[in-house]
Formats: structure tokens, sequence, C-alpha cells
């Protein structure tokens, strides 16, 4: 019985490695976006921003690849973007998003210790 069983499962074995074999594949690392708040547009602004930077780390800030940096450099504006980042992950403030009181057995609780005991 054991054997018949054990037949069976290297012809599955087989017939499963001939037609549907394993294929090991690879993520075109441009496609993956790891952060929701990084957009195609941020990555290649980012990109371009980094390339100018190491062109212009040896050169005089009077120079125009510096100043071509620099340009690029401040249209990223870095608060706007991170007030998008808090947005997105939810890391802003917001007292509404908890309620002050709670109704326990038809009565208001406004105290937060007895709120967590119950």
């Amino acid at each position: 019985m054991i054997e018949s069983f054990e037949s069976v499962i290297e012809k599955l074995k087989d017939t499963l490695e001939n037609y549907a074999p394993l294929k090991k594949i690879t993520i075109p690392h441009k496609s993956i976006i790891g952060n929701p708040w990084l957009s195609k547009g941020l990555m290649k602004l980012s990109h371009t921003c980094t390339k100018l930077y190491s062109k212009c780390i040896n050169k005089s800030k009077t120079d125009i690849t510096y100043k071509i940096y620099i340009k690029y450099r401040n249209k990223e504006n870095i608060r706007k973007t991170w007030k998008i980042i808090n947005a997105t992950i939810c890391k802003l403030n917001d007292n509404t998003s908890t309620p002050k009181t709670f109704k326990i057995d038809n009565k208001n609780i406004f105290d937060p210790k007895i709120i967590t005991d119950k």
C-alpha cells in the first residue's frame, strides 16, 4: 500500500516537473516601489539630484554644475514632501481619531483610567 502511494507521488512529481518546472524570477529594480509616498516622479527627481550631487562634489559654489544641483535640490520642497509622507503613513497628530468619552452601562465615562480598565 505504501509503495503504491509512493509511486503515485513520484509520478505526480515527475509530471509536475515536466509540465510546470520551477523557475527563478527576478523583478526589475525599477518596478519596485518600496514606499507608498515615493511616486515615480519623486524617484526620478531624487535620482537626478543624486547624480548632480556626485558631479559637483569637488566643484566650487560658483560652478554651473553646483548651481544646477542647488536648483534641483530646492525643487524637492522637503517640507511639503514630509507633510505628504506623514499624511500617508498617518503620523499626523489627529485628536479626532479617538473619542473623548465612552458609553458603558448607559453612562458616559470621561476618565481614561476607567475606560481602559473596562
